[in-house]
């Protein structure tokens, strides 16, 4: 006893990180010696029941009856669990046997098989030191016994004490108490509705049959299930485009024709993210150069789902394009206009905006709409390049690189499709703080993460980027592409100096490499009347 007492003294541990349990108040033979009146080892009995003198044990007063039986109880449960021995090793001697099982969290008696099985240590004290359990547990232990919440083999508790619980197992102390009711199982007399089953009532004529309606879209058609799964509402009525052979090892494929409202790229991927837009039921609020076609797109198609658009637009150069821009989106109605100092400073700006429409929960619609949900429209468009190519497939695709959703797209689209050799090659025409490899690769991981919910085997895309066309700045024109503009109007096509002359311009050096070219052509035109209403006495404003 000595011994033991000594390396618990020894024990340098904080205070803080010796956890014991609570000391349970004992009656007669089962409280431990004071201090001053322990005997020394071998001097004579170790138990009090052999002492002659009993003067140092403390006297309580009589307690009342309910008092005495709850005692008695915690007494006779004390006894049969285990204690605490210095090492802090558990010690569960003297109550269980060797190789006898321990099961439904109390000792293992008859017919208790399966469970684990505890050695007993000899030579140690089932009462030496303190409870290896915490009360809590103890608790759920000492629920359950037989015979009504007798004290068993030790025989100091009352028979039939009522018990404070239901029976518990000893594990269900270590996690949260579930609900006490559980879930209904399924109705025994009804029979369960499946999702392709009978439908329990007859339906009328102009109910749909389905719940989402599958556009006649190439992503949807190579992934069904992906039109259950992403939010979708179509906008573009000239899908698929063509794709036209304009000269010798050169196609290009027309997306300016996506859309008889206001076609372009842009349309593409509004198809996926204006439904979030929608169901919000705030304004529309994203960013741009005052002459930015993502704006006015945004700001077109917006208007035509019944939402208010607001942008945040900041300077660059100003071109005859950016002036008929700035006119369609000023002719709009419900569209209203922030202007930032500075590209730099306009996530500032698009900050501000965002907080000042908190209360009308906006919808922060990212400039280009270039997310995993808006790059899936240009994953679709090189689907249908895939579709609409004939003959071998080309060397390279050209397309004009902005926020990145149209090149990462048509990457995931070409592997989609079934392409190996073909290489997307992006023109840049934004700052490489917005525009680079760290940006496309997010973009497409999140994309490719979102086509795997359909079903495809996530492959590695084939893109990079060519930053040799892009000039002094954003939507300066540079000589190359005002040559490249002057040889597409040759051809029958359109290009605007920020983004399409400088793609078709790297477009041009690799025909002349001998590549086989194809050249992404997104430039939504000047058709302003097919979509410019009428100004309102409240239309767009700016500030």
């Amino acid at each position: 006893m000595a011994g033991r007492q000594d390396a618990l003294r020894r024990d340098t541990r904080p205070r803080a990180r010796r956890r014991r349990a609570p000391r349970l108040p004992l009656r007669r033979h089962h409280r431990r010696y004071r201090a001053g009146a322990r005997r020394a080892r071998g001097a004579g009995p170790a138990h009090p029941r052999g002492l002659r003198d009993r003067e140092h044990l403390p006297r309580r007063a009589p307690r009342p009856p309910r008092a005495a039986l709850r005692q008695a109880g915690r007494a006779a449960d004390h006894a049969r669990l285990p204690a605490r021995v210095p090492g802090r090793r558990a010690h569960v001697g003297r109550f269980l046997r060797p190789r006898r099982p321990v099961a439904r969290g109390r000792r293992g008696g008859d017919g208790g098989h399966g469970g684990a099985r505890v050695p007993a240590l000899r030579g140690r004290s089932a009462h030496v030191g303190r409870s290896l359990l915490r009360p809590a547990l103890r608790r759920l232990l000492r629920q359950g016994r037989r015979g009504g919440g007798d004290a068993g083999a030790c025989a100091d508790g009352r028979a039939g004490r009522p018990r404070a619980r239901t029976r518990l197992r000893a594990l269900q102390g270590v996690g949260g108490r579930g609900a006490p009711h559980p879930r209904p199982g399924p109705s025994r007399l009804r029979r369960p509705l499946h999702a392709r089953a009978r439908p329990p009532r007859p339906r009328p004529a102009d109910e749909p049959r389905s719940l989402v309606a599958a556009a006649p879209r190439a992503l949807f058609e190579r992934l069904p299930r992906l039109a259950d799964l992403v939010p979708f509402t179509p906008l573009a009525d000239g899908l698929p485009t063509a794709v036209e052979h304009v000269d010798d090892g050169l196609w290009v494929q027309r997306d300016d024709r996506t859309a008889s409202v206001y076609g372009g790229n842009k349309v593409r991927k509004l198809e996926f993210v204006l439904p979030v837009a929608r169901r919000r039921g705030g304004p529309v609020l994203t960013a741009g150069g005052i002459g930015s076609h993502h704006v006015l797109a945004a700001a077109i198609y917006a208007r035509r789902a019944g939402l208010e658009a607001e942008a945040v637009v900041y300077p660059q150069p100003v071109t005859p394009d950016v002036r008929r821009t700035q006119a369609a989106l000023a002719s709009l109605e419900g569209v209203r206009v922030t202007r930032s100092p500075h590209r730099y400073a306009m996530p500032v700006t698009l900050a501000a905006r965002l907080a000042a429409l908190a209360p009308q929960r906006p919808y922060l619609l990212w400039p280009g709409a270039s997310t995993p949900l808006g790059t899936l429209g240009y994953v679709s468009a090189g689907l249908e390049l895939v579709a609409g190519f004939d003959g071998p497939e080309p060397d390279v695709v050209v397309a004009p690189l902005g926020s990145g959703g149209t090149t990462v797209g048509l990457a995931l689209g070409l592997a989609l499709g079934g392409w190996r050799r073909a290489r997307v090659v992006g023109v840049r025409a934004a700052d490489v703080v917005v525009t680079n490899r760290a940006v496309l690769q997010a973009l497409e991981s999140g994309t490719a993460a979102v086509l795997a919910l359909g079903g495809w085997r996530p492959r590695r895309a084939r893109w990079s980027v060519d930053a040799r066309w892009f000039g002094p700045g954003y939507g300066a024109p540079t000589p190359e592409g005002d040559a490249a503009t002057a040889r597409a109007e040759g051809l029958g096509l359109q290009l605007e100096p920020t983004y399409t002359a400088k793609a078709f311009a790297a477009a041009l050096e690799l025909l002349a490499a001998g590549k086989r070219v194809v050249f992404v052509q997104t430039y939504a035109g000047t058709a302003s009347d097919a979509f410019v209403s009428r100004k309102s006495p409240h239309g767009s404003s700016s500030c």
